[in-house]
């Protein structure tokens, strides 16, 4: 049976209860915190005032994460290298995560792995989690010897060479990692009461707002039997529910938002990540089934998206933009010159990121929709490319290097001279209509 809660591990509710655990910035001084419950250090508590002089790395970690637990080694590694001049305290998230399931954690990890981690371990504390707020970990704070707050950032930045260059009284440009996400809806996590060798077995929805993922491996997981563990995605918030309920979304069906609210934040950047999401889940060992990985992932996902949020899903019609290709009298023009049977398509389109202006050389034995497709969405704003030709002829088309595709009028002019007619035009469109669910309703209506 799952035992089910809302997220403690990864949501800090209490940051507004404690006055003394208001937010830290960077730039600011670090308190004298006192950590109330530590193991696997001399005494029982540890202060910061006993780490003046030394710089301090804050490692944020909970028992789910097992990039957080395969980061130890590294972590230690540093520490002994560097020795007194740092600390890292590995701090630890989880109000779940009590003494003795962090001790058989790192009773597994000397086991398996065959070495100790010495390292400081303080054991949850809200205050300690509220002073740094954040929803994944890893996650780290770096603290000056005069007690300042250098870094809130991500793990891959934990080097010997930026924590030597801060040593040396360097100064080092560490990306801010902020992904506390302001949401009334919490997000969920299941805790199975099962364990795994000491890790709890779980899973974890999470909003993320930078890319790559931290330190993450996507896709299937494994323990050093290969068997699979778990698997990590990442998806859109509709793609999220794509993955739940892939027969829903059979023949790749448009998408409408019924719903005012904001957790979609449809962006017009498709290099935005500002609804994108992780979702991590971790299993009992099996075999390497992907078929049951896939089951299970599926039923999963699906569950914790109906805890987190209040959306139903329902298959209908209705009106989107549409880029409508015809033909002309030029087209003869383009016909592809290469009859060659082995001959394949080629094409070169490229991005000039000093002007933001699309540049194509050429696109030789392709067909329309192949041409049109890349100019639907990025230039036309169009949902879909629809050939209304019927021509089944492939074409050979060469831009003017230098070509810039974001001019619409003048794309739309030198296609009519090569035989294409492009036109925006509203088309009624199978699509899935999200809205917000009512009371009793499922989240999957046929």
């Amino acid at each position: 049976m799952k035992n089910f809660f809302a997220l403690g591990i990864l949501i800090l509710l209490s940051v507004t209860t404690h006055s003394q655990s208001k937010a830290i910035k960077i730039g600011q001084n670090m308190p004298d915190y006192i950590f109330p419950s530590v193991i696997n250090y001399p005494k029982s508590s540890l202060s910061m005032n006993e780490m003046k002089g030394k710089i301090v790395i804050l490692d944020y970690w909970f028992s789910g994460c097992t990039t957080c637990i395969n980061l130890f080694s590294h972590m230690q590694e540093l520490q002994d290298y560097f020795k007194d001049k740092i600390q890292i305290i590995l701090v630890n998230s989880s109000q779940t995560d009590n003494s003795e399931r962090v001790n058989a954690i790192f009773a597994n990890i000397k086991k398996r792995l065959g070495y100790n981690v010495t390292l400081p371990i303080s054991l949850y504390d809200s205050v300690i989690c509220n002073l740094f707020p954040h929803r994944a970990e890893p996650h780290e704070v770096i603290i000056s010897p005069d007690g300042k707050i250098l870094a809130i950032t991500r793990s891959d930045q934990i080097t010997k060479e930026n924590v030597q260059a801060l040593l040396d009284g360097k100064k080092v440009n560490f990306p801010l990692k902020n992904d506390f996400w302001n949401r009334n809806v919490p997000l969920i996590s299941y805790v199975d009461e099962e364990k795994r060798t000491g890790v709890l077995v779980n899973s974890t929805l999470m909003k993320y707002d930078s890319f790559p993922f931290e330190g993450l491996v996507i896709g299937p997981k494994y323990n050093d039997k290969e068997q699979i563990i778990g698997e990590d995605e990442y998806f859109s918030l509709i793609g999220a529910y794509a993955r739940a309920h892939p027969s829903f979304f059979k023949g790749n069906p448009q998408i409408k938002y019924d719903t005012k609210d904001s957790v979609f934040n449809i962006s017009d950047d498709p290099n935005s990540t500002s609804n994108l999401f992780l979702y991590d889940l971790n299993i009992q060992p099996i075999a390497q089934d992907f078929k049951k990985l896939d089951q299970l992932y599926q039923k999963s996902l699906g569950e914790d998206l109906d805890h987190a949020f209040n959306f139903s899903l329902r298959k209908g019609k209705a009106m989107f933009p549409c880029l409508i290709v015809r033909t002309n009298k030029n087209i003869s023009k383009s016909y592809t010159k290469r009859t060659s049977a082995t001959e394949v398509e080629e094409n070169l389109w490229s991005y000039h990121t000093a002007t933001k202006n699309h540049i194509s050389v050429y696109v030789h034995k392709m067909s329309i929709q192949s041409i049109v497709n890349p100019l639907s969405y990025w230039i036309f704003k169009t949902v879909k490319v629809i050939d209304d030709s019927g021509l089944k002829q492939e074409l050979d088309i060469d831009f003017p290097v230098g070509f810039d595709f974001t001019d619409k009028d003048k794309l739309t002019a030198f296609l009519h001279g090569k035989g294409l007619d492009l036109t925006v035009e509203n088309r009624e469109l199978d699509c899935v209509i999200v809205s917000d669910k009512k009371p009793g309703e499922p989240t999957v209506i046929n």
